[in-house]
């Protein structure tokens, strides 16, 4: 596989807080000594582990690690800036490993690679930062400040002090970028967060770790995901060593992911086999399916304008008379070779050219900062967006990019206009109690999947007795019931580990579903986790004697079992019929057919169409 054109380089240095591990080193001064002798025989390497964008399942960028030596004494880089802390030697020693780094970033990749280098706190704080780091810069060609992200690790708590957030907002005005490293490993890290306003989030192995099978952290990645969106930053899912993590890292939408399941790190630089690659991809393709948003959930990647790039060396009168030719181009994005230097719109550009600065260079000039959005934003996430910088600085422009390019503008017009519309049509294709989609776009889709001849397998679910229900204990808790079931729905079979195609409130507590998998097994489970919930929708008195009591219209009291649930399964249903019509009309007969026998039972119908409406009831 060809390496992509734009890379980018982490560093990392593992910061601790706890004591030295360094078991009978007591002496600072030796320690000292151990240090600047790793430092003046170069007893260190820097290994290189993939970063993967997961949409695409391409590597964007590796993370460097650096690695003592057999010279050295120090048996891990844990120990090696536990240690340099305690002895002060911290700056020596990183100023040491950014060379290092440097000369290796020149050496084994291209010279337009994003460099992410990770600070601690003290270092990154202490005078002279600034200058000595511009000072390594010039010394590797085709590295400015713009292609730098400077990283700080959340993990040390007592380095963090009141100037940091100064020192980062001078060091952004000049052109790096900042990250917070270990995110979600320290005590106050979502104070640090809104103190350093970061442009990247990396979050600590342990929110991963088993993940798949831990709902608080599932929900607390959620939060990440939907804040960094809301707030123009990207995350970066560390630690990633299982298919159930990488596979629900997916489907909760986090971009970036690193650890042993997608590569181990190396001292050379590595790609992604092309057996993991296509993992990636489908899994990502699979979450896609699983999103069920809501029709007039516009993404900003459907109403992103095409826009032009050019370089910052280009000159202005070339620029315009690109623009010039374009009636509808709203500016030109300026690049810094591959890496992103501003936004010029159409008018500043006219108005330079008129003032006679046609040939000055573009990347001279005071370029606009435009927020920078994922083109899968949704239109409800960038109008927050918007309304959020407001208060700091005019923003006619949103720039949208995909796949880590940027390849399209929204206006603040568009965003409103697109706005307006999507809340006049919202409630003709949304259930508004569940937010899932309506009985008329699930026609739309059974009507798609019948052109294209879809294999999903389609079951329909409903209550019994839910009228019944409503009259007993009141809608509230009607609506209770239909949102719980929906959870269990989602839980069995819309998730990482699933392959549903669909999932739709057809009205009141009629649901459908497609799946592409044989799915009759779960659907057992899945109806004994419904029954184990009657503990919630009955009172205790109820729920001991397993029926309940309520008036029907004519004011007669009745007695029923307590609400079970109707699933009809219909495999490979799509072939078999002709419209949506016809496939309602076999789901209403079979439904219809469960009134015969005892109205107790949870049960299951199985139409297998191998003879007109040939069934299998099972309890």
């Amino acid at each position: 596989m060809v390496l992509p054109t734009t890379f980018h380089l982490e560093v990392t240095l593992i910061m601790c807080a706890q004591s030295s591990s360094s078991p009978g080193i007591e002496d600072p001064s030796q320690i000292r000594k151990d240090i600047q002798h790793l430092i003046d025989n170069e007893a260190l390497d820097i290994a290189f582990q993939p970063i993967v964008n997961l949409p695409t399942g391409e590597i964007i960028g590796y993370e460097a690690l650096s690695r003592p030596t057999s010279e050295s004494r120090f048996s891990n880089p844990a120990q090696l800036f536990v240690d340099a802390d305690l002895a002060d030697m911290l700056p020596q020693l990183e100023s040491f490993i950014r060379r290092k780094t440097f000369a290796a970033t020149s050496e084994k990749l291209p010279v337009d690679a994003m460099l992410f280098l990770n600070n601690s706190p003290s270092v990154f704080n202490s005078d002279g930062y600034v200058e000595q780091i511009e000072a390594d810069i010039k010394s590797v060609s085709n590295l400015s400040p713009r292609r730098v992200v400077l990283e700080i690790t959340e993990r040390a708590e007592h380095d963090f002090d009141a100037d940091l957030d100064v020192r980062a907002f001078a060091l952004r005005e000049i052109g790096f970028q900042i990250a917070l490293d270990d995110v979600g490993a320290g005590v106050s890290g979502l104070n640090r967060i809104m103190s350093l306003r970061p442009n990247w989030l990396k979050l600590d192995l342990e929110l991963i770790r088993d993940i798949d099978r831990d709902p608080f952290k599932q929900n607390l990645i959620r939060f990440f995901v939907r804040f960094a969106k809301l707030s123009n930053m990207k995350l970066i899912g560390e630690g990633v060593e299982s298919d159930n993590e990488l596979a629900m890292m997916i489907d909760l939408g986090v971009a970036h992911a690193q650890g042993y399941r997608l590569c181990k790190p190396d001292f050379e630089v590595r790609q992604l086999d092309e057996i993991t690659t296509q993992y990636v991809v489908s899994l990502s393709r699979e979450s896609d399916k699983r999103r069920f948003e809501d029709v007039a959930t516009v993404q900003m990647g459907d109403l992103a304008s095409p826009i032009m790039r050019c370089d910052q060396s280009q000159s202005i009168s070339e620029i315009y008379d690109k623009v010039s030719c374009y009636e509808h181009c709203a500016g030109v994005v300026v690049m810094d070779q591959l890496q992103f230097a501003g936004w010029i719109s159409r008018d500043q550009l006219e108005s330079l050219y008129n003032k006679e600065q046609g040939e000055t260079q573009v990347g001279s000039h005071k370029l606009e900062n435009c927020p920078i959005i994922a083109s899968d934003i949704t239109l409800a996430e960038a109008m927050e967006i918007a309304a959020f910088r407001a208060d700091e600085q005019s923003i006619p422009y949103l720039l949208v990019e995909h796949n880590e390019l940027i390849d399209g503008v929204v206006t603040l017009r568009q965003l409103l206009v697109a706005a307006a519309r999507a809340h006049q049509h919202a409630p003709a294709h949304t259930a508004p109690l569940t937010g899932l989609p309506n009985r008329v776009r699930a026609d739309g889709w059974i009507s798609q999947g019948i052109k294209v001849g879809d294999k999903s397998n389609i079951i329909f679910i409903d209550l019994r007795d839910f009228d019944a229900y409503n009259r007993s204990y009141g809608f509230e808790m009607g609506d209770v019931m239909l949102r719980r079931l929906v959870g269990l729905v989602r839980a069995h079979f819309v998730g990482p580990q699933n392959n549903a195609s669909y999932f739709a409130h057809l009205g009141e507590d009629r649901f459908f579903l497609a799946v592409k998998d044989d799915v009759k097994g779960k659907l057992q489970q899945f109806i004994r986790a419904f029954e184990e919930l009657h503990g919630e929708f009955f009172s205790p008195m109820d729920h001991a004697s397993q029926a309940f009591w309520y008036v029907d219209s004519v004011g007669t009291k009745q007695s029923l079992p307590l609400t079970t649930l109707r699933v009809i399964y219909l495999p490979n249903a799509l072939k078999s019929v002709r419209d949506s019509r016809e496939l309602y009309e076999t789901a209403t007969r079979l439904r219809m057919s469960m009134h015969d026998g005892p109205t107790h039972v949870n049960k299951i119908i199985v139409d297998d169409r191998q003879e007109p409406f040939a069934r299998q009831i099972s309890a």
